[in-house]
């Protein structure tokens, strides 16, 4: 279509001073866009961007922008401008590693048009694995902050270290050295390294650990008072071993006392190349080589015997919210055990909120398990040498991993663990243990079919096994079994020969037999049969329901949580509508895969959802809006759409602005804060001078509706022009009546923007359809209402 366009200036009745320059004025095509290329030459902090040179005519420049996010304007950071239309890449440097990039190149031409290429992205590298840093050499890859740097002269062998700080660390600051690594398809990741380190005070240093550069967990490594001689730390990554993207941190932190600070050298990453073992056994009284250790050290304080022993924290308190683990570098093999004990002496004290755990591991250090019996909790106090020990047999035919672990909150306590003579051996007889199902599982079939490890014989004795399945936990109401099932090579499976009931929970166990001696029960594991998927139970929601009044798109959504009939099923997740038809035939937001967290897998509890975090809610204006929720089990079934009315209105600019300017007292009463009062006596009501933003304590009818003759294809026709506030909710309409005193309808005219006055208002015209001509009596006006 054909428009025209117009510059106002317009001023009110002060006369005031003002000033409007406008220079170089464009409306033209937009000019082609250089074509983006692949990015190439990618390292730890740098990579190069690619594109096709600019055949533009009117080309002055390239402008290139860069995000870390996907959108990238002519708002991001501005990184590089070259003047050459020729010009066809760019090397961005400085960057973190294994952090996400992205890039536009602006071509701008004489006009100062900025045509956008297509986005541009790519990911730094980790530093290499296996990774090896003496630091001689720098240390690139690295992102610092504060006084983090190599220096010179300080390393263990006088060459160059990574300091936090040359010479005494600031009072009261916070800073890091960071590095990032790409672990996957590693087994047993080590983080090795050589440091010393003076603090003072209640300063100290810890190390941290981040899957995404923003999150960062408790540290395993933490550091405080002085150690001048260098000691070696060895830290377990195995828990991130499948991460393709793990931040390493050096975290120093300060307060009002100042040292020498933190010294770091020859650092490195790769396999632990130890094999399993079995038995083990450590008094301490040389470097053995069998454990990880971060800031366990072997002391002469008074061991349990010989000259040596443990201590976990041998320069002083522990560092804030830091583990300090110790964990055996050879993975047990308990493959072949028959009754494998853990033994070990103890003493010390752990202050408030302080913790002393030994876990396993079973899954190669993904995840650790407590050995309960073990666990030590602050308030424990033992001066004198404590024999504890624990049966392993639970874990026997499997490999396993074993850790001390001390760890406190982050008010740094002052606790003292020492642990001399460690052994893991054995005592016979075993125990088969149940392989699937377990950990009630969910079985789809009525007569599933049982698996256990099977137990060892030291005799080597054939073997069968008893399997046995109850209805209750306690091990009471048998439903099945059978007597002697001949032993497979590793594993033995048995298929119940009845049918169990569908929709319960079933406890199973099994025990080998040798043909003279029965050995002891397995542990007892759980599933549910469940044949048939039934959908989870309605969800209820909460508020807002009946209208319920929201003033921005930042209140919730509530509802209470649901339940899923079948035994053994969970709630997956939520799917959410929003639409103003009662029927939802095309919902303007509709949002699936909603999850919560931090409340029991059960029904009945209040969860909520603010409206901006659903996607396309950007849609929803002010007005009436009607929103329905149902959940989804863990095999995919939707349950019913939520029955309960439930509806909510969002207010509109104005009325927040009521809210804003009245009490709640005043806003009963019509007579001050209604639409309809005119409070500067113009004769304009306030909700008309607030759409038009107008000053509604000024007395004028500047900006007010006002009616004009405009040409239509040659036909006169009456129109309004006024100013309208930009953005306003509120809804103009034009309307028509034979009579001034009743019968008014809307004319159906839509609202013509004629142009900007300035940043908050816009210059505006509701046009009469019908020609001047074509009624004999036609009274027109202006309403403006509430959406």
């Amino acid at each position: 279509q054909s428009v025209r366009l117009r510059f106002n200036v317009s001023v009110s009745g002060h006369a005031p001073e003002a000033l409007v320059r406008l220079d170089k004025l464009t409306i033209a095509e937009m000019p082609e866009a250089v074509l983006a290329l692949p990015i190439d030459q990618i390292g730890t902090t740098s990579m190069r961007l690619n594109w096709t040179p600019s055949t533009l005519p009117g080309f002055t420049r390239y402008r290139i922008y860069r995000s870390t996010t996907s959108t990238v304007t002519t708002a991001s950071p501005l990184i590089a401008e070259f003047d050459q239309a020729t010009t066809d890449s760019y090397i961005d440097t400085g960057l973190s590693t294994r952090t996400t990039y992205y890039y536009k190149v602006f071509t701008v031409d004489d006009r100062d048009t900025h045509s956008p290429s297509g986005l541009m992205t790519a990911t730094t590298l980790g530093l290499p694995i296996p990774l090896e840093d003496d630091f001689e050499s720098g240390f690139d890859g690295w992102t610092v902050t504060g006084e983090w740097q190599v220096f010179e002269g300080v390393g263990r062998g006088g060459g160059m270290a990574l300091v936090d700080s040359p010479g005494d660390y600031l009072a009261s600051t916070d800073t890091t050295a960071q590095f990032a690594v790409n672990l996957a398809g590693m087994n047993w990741p080590v983080l090795r390294f050589w440091d010393k380190h003076a603090f003072a005070g209640g300063s100290w240093g810890r190390i941290e650990f981040s899957t995404d550069g923003t999150s960062w967990g408790n540290a395993l490594y933490g550091v405080t008072g002085i150690r001048t001689e260098w000691r070696q730390q060895a830290i377990d990554l195995s828990k991130w071993k499948n991460q393709e993207r793990l931040f390493i941190r050096f975290r120093r932190a300060t307060d009002g006392n100042v040292a020498d600070g933190w010294t770091i050298d020859d650092l490195s990453i790769g396999e632990n190349p130890n094999a399993p073992i079995y038995p083990v056994w450590d008094g301490f009284e040389s470097e053995s080589g069998l454990w990880l250790n971060s800031r366990w050290a072997t002391v002469n304080d008074d061991p349990r015997e010989g000259s040596g022993c443990l201590h976990d924290t041998p320069e002083g308190r522990y560092a804030p919210s830091c583990e300090q683990r110790l964990v055996l570098a050879h993975e047990l093999d308990l493959t072949s055990a028959v009754d494998p004990k853990l033994s070990f002496f103890l003493r010390g004290n752990l202050a408030y909120q302080s913790w002393f755990r030994v876990q396993l591991s079973t899954d190669g250090g993904l995840t650790w398990g407590d050995l309960s019996s073990l666990n030590l909790n602050y308030t424990y106090d033992q001066p004198d040498w404590r024999f504890l020990q624990v049966s392993l047999a639970p874990w026997m035919g499997q490999q396993v991993r074993l850790s001390f672990v001390t760890s406190g909150s982050n008010n740094q306590p002052t606790s003292n663990i020492l642990i001399d003579s460690i052994g893991i051996g054995e005592e016979p007889p075993g125990a088969p243990s149940p392989l699937s199902p377990i950990d009630q599982n969910i079985v789809p079939e009525l007569r599933p079919i049982l698996t256990t490890v099977n137990a060892v014989d030291p005799q080597s004795d054939p073997l069968t096994y008893r399997f046995e399945v109850y209805a209750d936990a306690a091990l009471t109401q048998l439903v099945a079994q059978v007597p002697a099932v001949a032993s497979g090579s590793t594993t033995t499976s048995w298929r119940v020969d009845v049918n169990l009931p569908d929709n319960a929970f079933y406890w199973w166990r099994c025990r080998a037999d040798d043909g003279d001696d029965t050995g002891p029960w397995s542990s007892v594991a759980s599933f549910a049969v469940n044949e048939i998927n039934n959908p989870p139970n309605e969800v209820q929601p909460v508020t807002p329901l009946n209208g319920g009044t929201l003033y921005s798109l930042t209140e919730l959504l509530i509802w209470r949580t649901t339940d899923d009939p079948d035994p053994g099923d969970s709630i997956l997740d939520y799917h959410l509508e929003i639409d103003d038809d009662g029927d939802f035939s095309s919902p303007l937001v509709t949002v699936e895969g909603i999850t919560v967290s931090g409340v029991p897998d059960e029904a009945g509890h209040l969860v909520g959802l603010p409206l901006d975090q659903l996607a396309g809610i950007e849609s929803i204006r002010a007005g009436g809006w009607l929103w329905r929720i149902r959940a989804r089990d863990s095999r995919f079934g939707y349950g019913p759409w939520s029955t309960a009315t439930a509806s909510f209105r969002i207010v509109s600019d104005y009325e927040r602005w009521v809210v804003d300017h009245f009490t709640p007292a005043e806003r009963l009463d019509p007579e001050i804060s209604g639409p309809e009062v005119d409070d500067d006596g113009d004769g304009i009501p306030r909700i008309i001078e607030f759409a038009c933003g107008m000053d509604m304590n000024i007395s004028s009818i500047e900006g007010a509706p006002e009616m004009r003759y405009i040409m239509l294809e040659g036909e006169r026709h009456l129109a309004f022009e006024f100013d309208r506030k930009i953005g306003t909710d509120l809804v103009f309409r034009l309307q028509s009546s034979s009579r001034l005193d009743f019968g008014w309808k809307d004319t159906g005219a839509a609202v013509e923007v004629i142009g900007p006055i300035d940043s908050v208002r816009e210059r505006c015209r509701l046009t009469d359809p019908l020609a001047i001509g074509e009624f004999s009596r036609r009274f027109l006006r202006v309403e403006v209402d509430l959406p």
